[in-house]
């Protein structure tokens, strides 16, 4: 459930470290930068050389690693299972573009002599992740939705981290953000800086969100046909309904164990792990129909029934609401600073990794071109006979 927590120190509607967490859920999955979860070390002895970036070596293993999770991330979001020959040729080269980048960024590090220790990333999620409760469960949430263990965001955030010293160290003045920067980008948007209407509500979700569930039915039976995958869907759905109607009557005749069923049956582990707690929602960044439900719904009250939403139904009730309110270029200054640092900060890396790569030097091993173009001519050849007969071909390896 997508919400934005506000406060009179936010510039915008969300507060800075669940921005924090939205923005570490993006850098997982898609970060340009880093965008992997592999090591940045050697790779095992023996392992095939596939190409060299500016004379440092990139190995097999490596390129099956990165491959992996992009392929992972991008059926997850809903990616057809059965346009496999269609969908590798964009992950091949996306896989490519993150190593060359990843090992420029590496290079640049290492000729300046930065490092990044096991105790810099520890300092970095203690300060920005794990410095209250709220936060460390949001954190623990985020790991079990992603499938991603606590190791393996470590060896991403300490690549992150990384290039945080690297720019830092190269941008220098470039991306200094002056008082009187700060005044005019106020001025010129004063209006974005008003905090709309807010509502503070907890809610009990019972997922159902179909193009998940048509995954899931999929994955199990490929050949299934349109119609029976929609009569299953229908089916999953009306289990979901059902368990959040019960959930709405218990709530209903024991209010008090509102957080209490919650935490046993939410499917939102984040707002789960505090009894359905999503804090203060608005507007522009909820669903429709949640928003309808909380906007209408009196404070200290459940609504009336279940909300049915893009991902699921849910049991809503709403404890404040919040007119919208003026902030002050006090209130706001520090934000504005911090998000106008940010947007010369990624100009300049954007620019920086654009000129390292049109310099750089990068040569695929002859065998590995090979096995590539191979590769890509099954794909094409499999791609064309589905086309003529509508069969669904197996799904090609790397």
């Amino acid at each position: 459930m997508q919400n934005k927590q506000t406060s009179k120190n936010s510039v915008f509607t969300m507060s800075k470290q669940p921005r924090l967490l939205a923005g570490l859920s993006s850098l997982l999955i898609t970060s340009v930068l880093v965008g992997t979860l592999t090591l940045s070390g050697c790779s095992a002895s023996g392992d095939a050389k596939i190409l060299t970036v500016n004379g440092t070596p990139v190995n097999k293993s490596e390129y099956d690693k990165t491959y992996e999770q992009l392929s992972k991330a991008f059926y997850a979001s809903g990616a057809p299972e059965n346009q496999k020959n269609k969908i590798a040729p964009v992950l091949r080269d996306e896989t490519l573009k993150r190593l060359i980048l990843k090992t420029l960024i590496h290079n640049t590090a290492a000729k300046m002599n930065i490092k990044v220790t096991d105790a810099d990333v520890q300092d970095y999620k203690q300060k920005n992740i794990l410095k209250d409760k709220a936060m460390a469960d949001k954190f623990k949430a985020f790991l079990e939705q992603n499938k991603t263990s606590e190791s393996d965001f470590d060896d991403i955030l300490k690549d992150i981290i990384l290039v945080n010293k690297v720019i830092a160290v190269k941008a220098g003045s470039e991306i200094v953000v002056t008082d009187a920067e700060v005044k005019t980008a106020y001025e010129r948007n004063k209006q974005q800086f008003n905090l709309p209407e807010r509502v503070h509500a907890y809610h009990i979700l019972i997922e159902a969100i179909i193009p998940k569930i048509k995954k899931d039915i999929r994955d199990k039976n490929p050949q299934i046909t349109d119609t029976e995958l929609n009569k299953q869907v229908a089916e999953v759905q009306k289990t979901a309904k059902e368990k959040a109607e019960k959930d709405y009557e218990d709530v209903k005749a024991h209010p008090d164990r509102f957080e209490a069923i919650a935490k046993l049956d939410s499917n939102d582990t984040a707002s789960a792990k505090n009894g359905g707690d999503v804090g203060f929602m608005v507007k522009a960044s909820t669903d429709p129909s949640f928003w309808t439900a909380i906007e209408k719904t009196p404070d200290g009250q459940l609504y009336a029934g279940v909300v049915a939403s893009q991902f699921g139904y849910h049991v809503v009730k709403v404890v404040e609401h919040k007119k919208p309110e003026a902030q002050t270029f006090n209130d706001v200054k520090d934000n504005i600073k911090q998000q106008l640092t940010e947007i010369k900060r990624q100009g300049f890396i954007q620019k920086w990794l654009e000129q390292e790569r049109a310099t750089a030097k990068v040569k695929f091993e002859p065998a590995f071109e090979k096995d590539m173009k191979h590769q890509a001519e099954i794909e094409q050849k499999e791609a064309q006979q589905e086309a003529k007969t509508g069969a669904v071909a197996p799904g090609s390896a790397q």
